[in-house]
């Protein structure tokens, strides 16, 4: 393997880095570029736990069956390298001369079998990340023809790190990002009740089977050009003013708002409105900002989602009380009608919902029953 003879400009480099913040595809093209900068045969950039079980990595210089199948599927959990330094710092830089003596490299059988017969000799760490019990970090080789990597090159290495942190940080937040609402979007075709997810415009980004029945309707809730609306003018306005306050485009703190809203045929809809925390700092995303759902009373009873008290103890550690609570939640009830229903008063049912918040780690109420549904198994039809 040869390095590349004009290598690309320092600035060009970083912003190709940061491209694959949005990306993650163009990192093939950005690890080509870094390893021309650094005269180097092979890069890669790659992320593993802490106890080497998992792991996933993105190459540049070996064809892709040669990095997926050999390296890592025989030779990851052997690179002597690696093996040297199992403890790894966020922001260091080092070269495999530091990590491994000559001796030691060519005694392996790594080294006889793999690396020497690819010309992978000289090596530079790069260390990216490491939390939750991961390690990210970015790797670069050549034959020992080119040399070591100098103190020149590392010093090059330690300016352009701090560029691949901000980028590798932008897109773990983003796949966060990504993960919460994609959650959130399971969740709400698993709930018993019509349910919306709501922007922070107030207009409907989706809605479940039983939410897109009761439009069909048209009795008591209507949508037009993704605006929900009631029956009459009146209903309208208190509608309007619910989803406001719950979107956050007023002022109104955190609660759920609660609007009925009067039907034509059979008992008034109660519509409740609770404001997500599914926020992303990403330009690009529109996260949903409150959920809607629909009580109607002369509906019966429908498929449920598969929340079983012991499921939810088991994977939230709950007591049956918090587990009893969050499926009432999950299924549309009120804190009024859950305090009416246990002979409780609101406030002993509020400071359960706020035990059962802390163990699930959510804030808002909305949040907690998305959790919940998407934990839950399929819907299925009662007995």
């Amino acid at each position: 393997m040869i390095g590349n003879s004009s290598p690309p400009d320092l600035d060009q480099v970083i912003n190709a880095v940061y491209e694959t913040s949005l990306a993650p595809e163009s990192w093939q093209s950005a690890l080509g570029m870094i390893a021309g900068v650094f005269n180097s045969g092979f890069a890669d950039i790659f992320a593993r736990t802490d106890d080497r079980n998992r792991f996933h990595g993105i190459a540049h210089g070996l064809d892709e069956r040669d990095y997926r199948d050999e390296f890592l599927g025989v030779w990851f959990k052997r690179n002597v390298w690696g093996l040297s330094r199992p403890k790894q710092t966020a922001g260091e830089v080092v070269s495999t001369r530091e990590m491994l003596s000559l001796r030691e490299l060519r005694s392996s059988d790594i080294f006889v079998n793999y690396l020497d017969q690819r010309g992978l000799h000289e090596g530079m760490l790069l260390t990216i990340w490491t939390g939750n019990g991961w390690i990210q970090d970015m790797s670069l080789l050549r034959p020992f023809s080119l040399g070591p990597y100098g103190a020149t090159e590392i010093k090059t290495a330690q300016r352009l790190l701090p560029h691949i942190q901000r980028a590798a940080a932008v897109a773990r937040r983003l796949g966060e990002a990504d993960a919460v609402l994609h959650s959130g979007l399971v969740a709400i075709d698993r709930i018993d009740k019509p349910a919306f997810l709501l922007d922070d415009n107030g207009l409907v980004q989706r809605c479940n089977e039983r939410a897109e029945r009761l439009l069909v309707k048209a009795d008591g809730l209507l949508m037009q050009h993704g605006t929900l609306l009631a029956s009459t003018t009146r209903a309208s306005m208190q509608l309007g003013a619910a989803i406001a306050i719950g979107t956050g485009r007023v002022p109104g703190g955190t609660m759920a708002q609660s609007v009925r809203l009067p039907r034509e045929h059979g008992q008034d809809l109660v519509v409740t409105v609770l404001p997500l925390s599914l926020r992303s700092d990403w330009a690009m995303m529109r996260p949903p900002a409150a959920l809607l759902f629909v009580n109607e009373p002369s509906a019966g009873h429908s498929p449920t989602p598969a929340l079983q008290i012991g499921d939810l103890m088991m994977r939230f550690a709950l007591t049956q009380v918090e587990a009893e609570l969050g499926r009432e939640l999950a299924l549309g009830q009120s804190i009024a009608e859950i305090a009416a229903g246990r002979r409780r008063s609101i406030n002993t049912v509020r400071t359960q919902l706020r035990h059962l918040m802390a163990k699930v780690g959510c804030h808002r109420q909305a949040d907690l029953i998305l959790r919940l549904m998407a934990a839950a198994g399929p819907a299925r039809d009662r007995p």
